[in-house]
């Protein structure tokens, strides 16, 4: 007959040890939490506000907008790759205020925000 093994201190009944976590886990290794547990959050249970963690800091970030006037003068690096090459070239961009821009290789050209 098997006996039962007796519970370590500060494990929840029927735990038969922690994951690498810390999460009690039961004989067949399946983590012991619950959507009751107030210091954890069941397996595959959704983040939210009324998620017991994370709380509105799961929620993603707010969409921000852009207008061309916030990439003049920036610098872009860029990788080119040609056709017909196998190799990509490295350059870089620079956006200027009439919607052209300057090319590291000394040409010059268009862009536009999408």
């Amino acid at each position: 007959d098997a006996v039962p093994p007796t519970p370590s201190p500060g494990l929840p009944a029927g735990a038969a040890g922690v994951d690498m976590f810390g999460t009690p886990v039961a004989a067949d290794g399946t983590p012991m939490m619950g959507p009751d547990d107030d210091d954890s959050v069941a397996a595959g249970a959704p983040l939210g506000p009324d998620s017991p963690v994370g709380g509105d800091a799961a929620a993603p970030p707010p969409e921000q907008t852009y207008a061309p006037a916030d990439f003049v003068g920036s610098e872009w690096k860029l990788g080119v790759l040609w056709r017909g090459d196998d190799k990509i070239e490295v350059t870089w961009a620079r956006c200027l205020a009439d919607g052209s821009a300057e090319f590291g290789w000394g040409t010059r050209g268009a862009w536009r925000l999408d």
